[in-house]
């Protein structure tokens, strides 16, 4: 098996790379996209092994990869626009950062998040300045935006609640 993907990896990286860059995929971004999809077939191997057409079906693993990476950061995008008009303007930015970290927002985490995407920084560059591994830098990343979000939710209810 090792051997397998070893060669696939050799033999497919970058024409999954070239296309993910076909697709819109920054240079590094590409190149974390075609790496989860060897991350992937690590923890389906059966499939890989199943597939008739591996290229193809390595080629539909990277393609939900690329649709799920726009999606959040179209998400996250939308997620900072609303979190600036909630804030700005209307507090102190020592109130706004106290909001924020007083509601189990670390500062650490916002600032991976705002990296990566109001920055353009990849999880491999993260992940590397913070002396973490990818995974983690992702998986931070996704509970920031959870945070932030219910934060929002929070925020927006009670403006309503003010409004009656």
């Amino acid at each position: 098996m090792e051997e397998l993907l070893s060669s696939l990896f050799l033999k497919h990286y970058d024409y999954l790379r070239d296309l993910a860059r076909y697709f819109g995929c920054s240079r590094d971004l590409a190149e974390d996209m075609v790496q989860e999809t060897f991350e992937i077939v690590l923890r389906q191997p059966d499939k890989l092994l199943n597939s008739e057409n591996k290229l193809a079906w390595l080629v539909g693993i990277l393609k939900n990869r690329i649709g799920y990476a726009k999606r959040s950061t179209l998400y996250a995008e939308q997620l900072l626009r609303r979190l600036q008009q909630v804030y700005v303007g209307e507090y102190s930015d020592e109130l706004k950062l106290t909001t924020l970290y007083g509601n189990g927002i670390d500062p650490g985490d916002l600032e991976l998040l705002i990296r990566f995407y109001a920055e353009g920084w990849s999880h491999a560059e993260l992940a590397k300045e913070k002396g973490i591994s990818p995974a983690s830098c992702r998986k931070r990343i996704q509970r920031t935006k959870e945070k932030l979000r219910e934060l929002l939710e929070e925020n927006t209810s009670q403006n309503k609640d003010r409004e009656k």
